[in-house]
């Protein structure tokens, strides 16, 4: 497993090329259109007309019949976005193999850093949910890559020490939980919907409103799986309508988990690799968005070898990410390592 380094030449080729593809905003933004699908562009939202009108690099089409606009990115990943043109460079290099820094981005289309860390940010959470069968590890393994601040690093101390609260809080969130014990089948046969909306849980607390859009799923029928999910014991329903898998089941993954003492020479070679593209890259990280960093590296490494679909596309599958949601995340205490 290794990670190529992109001199500042080979971006700066890499931009010309972009440039050359996509010289205006309009083509940027008919891009984003082209691989929506046909499903964002199929006609009117509000009387569902398909006789529009619609202009080349437009952001709205023009319903004929009943005279209303459509905005055609509204309810998707990239809805409200200003420009199109930072976010579909930041799509198109992570498409070749490159990671663009927030300073990179930032440099080459004009917006501001933060504008630009945003943008990887959000991208990165599209990455989390495509990672599938990875191996799981505890979050402290990755502390050599953790020496920048996050709005919840303890006043006063180094960024490491946010590691050590992460994990006492995950403790106690494992203690304090209820769960219940009795009447549970050691194995749970998952039933319908169920094990899709399992398989959106993890040890990082999710909204109701969040499993609706990821799974597609009625809110209706969502709410008794999940009931029923809580009864088996294979769900923990926390403060704030936001649900986890069970916290005995994650207590003993956790204890399960190999740690720095006793990891394979493969484990620690991958550990080091990811450390050492995180450190070269960005140049170290918050202990808050490591799994954003590590889906990065995971995308960066199968995009070309095992025929990964358009990013562009699956950032039109995930739906909208509220800004709130986005400063809300923190990275669990277990994490997906490619």
């Amino acid at each position: 497993m290794m990670s190529k380094y992109h001199s500042p030449e080979e971006i700066d080729l890499l931009w010309t090329f972009f440039n050359v593809q996509f010289p205006s905003e309009r083509d940027c933004l008919e891009e984003l259109y082209r691989q929506a699908e046909e499903r964002i562009v199929q006609g009117c939202r509000y009387c569902k007309s398909l006789d529009v009108d619609k202009n080349y690099g437009d952001r709205t089409i023009k319903c004929r019949r009943c005279n209303k606009q459509t905005w055609l990115t509204a309810g998707t990943f990239f809805h409200r976005i200003r420009s199109a043109r930072p976010w579909l460079a930041a799509i198109w290099f992570m498409e070749r193999g490159v990671i663009l820094t927030s300073r990179q981005l930032h440099k080459l289309s004009g917006i501001a850093q933060s504008s630009a860390l945003h943008i990887f940010q959000k991208i990165s959470r599209v990455l989390q949910q495509a990672m599938q069968n990875e191996a799981t590890l505890t979050s402290s393994l990755f502390s050599k890559s953790f020496c920048r601040r996050s709005r919840i690093t303890p006043g006063g101390k180094h960024p490491r020490e946010e590691e050590e609260e992460n994990e006492l809080q995950a403790n106690n969130n494992i203690d304090n939980s209820a769960i219940q014990t009795i009447n549970i089948p050691q194995e749970y046969k998952f039933a319908g919907a169920e094990q899709e909306i399992y398989a959106q849980l993890s040890a990082e607390p999710i909204t109701f409103d969040l499993l609706s859009i990821k799974t597609g799923i009625k809110v209706s029928a969502l709410s008794a799986a999940l009931t029923m999910l809580e009864l088996a014991g294979e769900v923990t329903v926390l403060s704030g309508n936001r649900y986890i898998r069970s916290a005995a089941k994650l207590k003993t993954t956790k204890e399960n988990l190999q740690t720095g003492h006793d990891l394979s020479a493969e484990i620690k070679e991958r550990v080091s690799t990811v450390i050492t593209f995180i450190q070269n890259t960005f140049g170290g990280i918050s202990r808050k968005y490591l799994q954003n960093y590590l889906a990065a590296f995971w995308y960066q490494q199968n995009n070309s070898s095992k025929g990964i679909r358009s990013l562009l596309r699956l950032c039109f599958q995930f739906g909208p990410l509220s800004y709130k949601t986005l400063l809300e995340y923190v990275t669990p205490a277990l994490v997906k390592v490619p």
